[in-house]
């Protein structure tokens, strides 16, 4: 296995760079679209902000950030990409990251489910719903509190202004991607 260090937070080795090849390398939609790299680095910036305020799993939060839009087929409707962005990632542990089964389930759950405007209790899978949706400004959606938790309703208004500033500029540069 190829494993090097990775930014995660919790300092654990995955092979980010490599993963992130692998992914672009059989994206099916624009790079810089709305669901592409730029969507990406502000999912995993609010993710980390918030994911460090609830003492969540910021490994599995990074990972969700780069996976959850990995398997769209297009920009529009497409309900099944969180399913086959969970797949996905299944078949990338033990080869870019080595998550246990309670992590990958998490990480999978989160991926899998994260547009269908549920809730969460745990607090990992919720911070990376909450990262998600607090990028709706991009798409000129605010989002409810009623789908973030008490962490991430704090933060609604000045990401909103974040994804409308910047849904067309390349963040993703600023985070390695």
């Amino acid at each position: 296995m190829s494993i090097k260090k990775g930014a995660a937070l919790q300092k654990e080795a995955y092979d980010k760079q490599g993963m992130i090849a692998a992914i672009r390398e059989q994206f099916r939609i624009s790079w810089h679209g709305i669901h592409g790299a730029n969507h990406w680095a502000r999912v995993l910036h609010h993710g980390i902000t918030i994911g460090t305020e609830r003492s969540a799993d910021l490994l599995v939060i990074e990972l969700f950030a780069f996976l959850h839009d990995s398997q769209r087929h297009s920009d529009g409707g497409d309900y099944y990409h969180g399913r086959r962005g969970a797949e996905y990632a299944r078949s990338l542990n033990t080869i870019y990251f080595e998550l246990s089964a309670p992590r990958i389930d998490a990480l999978c759950e989160a991926i899998e489910h994260h547009s269908g405007g549920k809730v969460h209790d745990q607090a990992t899978v919720q911070t990376c719903w909450d990262a998600d949706r607090l990028d709706l400004g991009r798409v000129s959606i605010t989002p409810s509190p009623k789908f973030l938790s008490q962490e991430a309703v704090k933060h609604i208004d000045a990401a909103y202004r974040w994804s409308r500033e910047h849904r067309n500029r390349d963040n993703y540069r600023e985070l390695e991607l």
